[in-house]
């Protein structure tokens, strides 16, 4: 009789289960959450590195968003998206905005008070940033 070995294995985010018979289970995602993205992404808005952030914060949602982790990927792009948006980056954040509703829509989510909530947002920032000739010193009082 012959006994079977496993070992875990790692492939991208998720974690797999390998046999010597080549049978690979799905073993349970570990929970993750968007601090360690978000530590690596704001700080390169603030000390004048918005490229870099916004590319970050591409990979790290795109990566979360593959793994299945879809609201980890949407809380990245959000966060993302307003402090680039709050630095008058406009492009790089209505990217990221998109790329939030491509994941919505992978997710299979339905509209709901907080999607429209965070959508609604992201909008008012742009409308105020383009439109209304708002100054980022402004937008800091309005956002407190």
């Amino acid at each position: 009789m012959m006994k079977s070995q496993r070992q875990g294995l790692k492939y991208g985010s998720q974690a797999l289960l390998a046999t010597t018979h080549h049978k690979v289970e799905k073993m349970p995602a570990p929970t993750a959450s968007s601090s360690r993205a978000l530590t690596a992404i704001l700080p390169l808005i603030t000390s004048g590195q918005p490229y870099e952030a916004h590319q970050k914060a591409r990979t790290f949602a795109s990566r979360y968003s593959k793994s299945g982790q879809y609201d980890v990927a949407i809380d990245v792009l959000f966060e993302s998206a307003r402090e680039l948006l709050k630095a008058g980056q406009c492009g790089s954040g209505v990217d990221l905005a998109g790329f939030m509703l491509d994941v919505y829509e992978s997710k299979g989510e339905v509209v709901c008070d907080e999607s429209r909530g965070l959508w609604n947002f992201i909008l008012y920032l742009l409308d105020f940033l383009l439109f209304s000739g708002g100054s980022t010193l402004t937008l800091d009082w309005i956002l407190v």
